[in-house]
Formats: structure tokens, sequence, C-alpha cells
């Protein structure tokens, strides 16, 4: 029993740790590719991992990854990206489950968590210019 307990707390400051450091961590925008890769039409850079609810991940670290829509969904939206409604810091998303909205002409689109975890802080470049997300799809909403 007593080793059990020592592991939970070791677990525990290992988990607390994890999220000091990815707190930590600056949040960045996304990499350009040398050369942007196309296929059907649509931009795909290769360093990005896809979701099919058209999310992408990019890992910056072991800990820490960005998320954003993909080129597919930038164009169905249509218009200008007006407003944009992310999770606060420190809130936990599941993958699959929905984490940020984008409005564009009236509509709103609702996007998925490529990946699971605690949202560390948002990209402050698209909470200051939603239309960010419409104009280039690597735009990073958050970690």
């Amino acid at each position: 029993m007593t080793f059990a307990v020592f592991i939970a707390i070791d677990a525990w400051i290992q988990h607390a740790r994890a999220v000091k450091e990815a707190r930590q961590a600056p949040v960045v925008a996304a990499p350009a590719s040398s050369e942007p890769v196309w296929v059907a039409g649509f931009q795909l850079p290769e360093e990005l991992h896809y979701h099919k609810g058209h999310t992408w991940a990019l890992p910056v670290s072991a800990e820490t990854v960005l998320v954003g829509i993909d080129d597919f969904a930038r164009r169905l939206i249509g218009g200008k990206a007006s407003a944009l409604t992310t999770p606060k810091a420190g809130t936990w998303v599941r993958q699959g489950d929905q984490a940020f909205s984008v409005e564009a002409e009236g509509r709103t689109a609702h996007f998925v968590s490529p990946v699971e975890g605690e949202v560390v802080d948002v990209n402050p470049g698209v909470r200051g210019q939603a239309g960010l997300v419409s104009d280039e799809p690597t735009a990073a909403a958050g970690s």
C-alpha cells in the first residue's frame, strides 16, 4: 500500500512538472514549409498531423503541440473570419471533441481537437485578429 501511495505521489509531481513546462513553452507560429505541398488543389504541409475533423496538430516539443484548421476548412468557411472562440488556458480537451469555433459571414463552424490535452495558451496573433485563421491555414490557434 505504501508503495502505491509513493507511485501516485510521484505521478502527480511528474504531471505538475509537465504542465508547468508546457505553460512556460512559448507559443510560436507554425513553421512555413520551404515548398507548399498541394493535394487535389488543397495546401497540406507535410509537417502537420491531420485529423479527419479538418484540424491539424504540429508538435513543437515533447509536451506541446500547436493546433489549427486545414486548408479545406479554411475554404469552406468562405469569407474572412470575424470571430474565434477558443477554450481558456487550463481547459482539458479530448481528441475528437469540439474545441474551438470560427465565425465568418454570420455562420459559425465548430472544430474538434486533433489531440487530447490541456490548453496551455492561445496564439495572441489569432486572438487579436481572427481573420488570420481564414487567411493562412497554418496560423496556429493554440497549444
